[in-house]
């Protein structure tokens, strides 16, 4: 966290523990699920998704997940997703503390999807807005760029896993960064802000490549397994 805390889970324990190595101190969050989540910049939670069972109807019962805050001073967990019909998992936190993007899927009949979307809302919970409506489409691993403008993420195009890049605040359509028969997933961004890099299998292998949005389509990738030197290059 920014505030030097440790998030890991305890697997026999079945839970986050919240970490200080400067006095040693931890708090410990009951969680099932034990997929990673994200801080706020303030450093002040973590969030992270939690099993939850849905009964649908008299005989219908489903698992689910929700995102939970967990405070690092300790204390009952604020469930941010607030219903019952939908899972929600995969949180990335603003860098500005401000918003939490992640991606939802409704459970109930009427609303169902194959898909995954991404969703946004602000931090402390409240009414989310949804930012891809792909209903075939899963996407996964969101990441911020550094001023909070774009979001990074992947999903499956075409029975093709490929990486996309989303602008939040004007709800514009997504563009997609990488179109590739190998598999480019996990997407990070520099520090500037204008370099992706990614995880390919397009040299055969699973290595790191950096797409430079700087760069026409033709220059735009570089394989920094093989090659980590280059000009301005600001590593993930």
């Amino acid at each position: 966290s920014s505030t030097g805390l440790l998030a890991f889970y305890d697997l026999d324990g079945k839970a986050f523990i919240l970490y200080n190595p400067e006095n040693l101190q931890s708090i410990r969050h009951a969680n099932q699920t034990g997929e990673p989540g994200c801080w706020l910049a303030d450093g002040s939670a973590y969030i992270a998704p939690e099993i939850y069972y849905v009964k649908l109807d008299e005989s219908v019962q489903v698992g689910s997940s929700h995102l939970l805050s967990y405070p690092v001073q300790g204390g009952r967990a604020t469930d941010l997703s607030q219903a019952d019909d939908l899972e929600d998992t995969d949180a990335a936190c603003s860098p500005d503390g401000q918003w939490l993007a992640f991606t939802r899927k409704y459970l109930d009949p009427n609303r169902w999807s194959p898909g995954r979307q991404v969703w946004l809302m602000s931090s402390d919970g409240g009414e989310a807005r949804m930012l891809t409506d792909e209903p075939t489409y899963n996407h996964y691993n969101l990441a911020w760029s550094p001023d909070g403008r774009w979001l990074a993420y992947e999903a499956y195009l075409d029975e093709n896993l490929e990486v996309l890049i989303l602008p939040v605040a004007d709800g514009g359509n997504p563009i997609r960064l990488t179109n590739d028969p190998a598999a480019d997933h996990s997407p990070a961004w520099s520090p500037l802000g204008r370099q992706v890099a990614f995880i390919s299998t397009r040299s055969g292998e699973s290595e790191v490549w950096l797409a430079d949005l700087d760069l026409a389509q033709d220059q735009r990738f570089r394989n920094i397994s093989r090659n980590p030197s280059g000009p301005d290059l600001h590593p993930a």
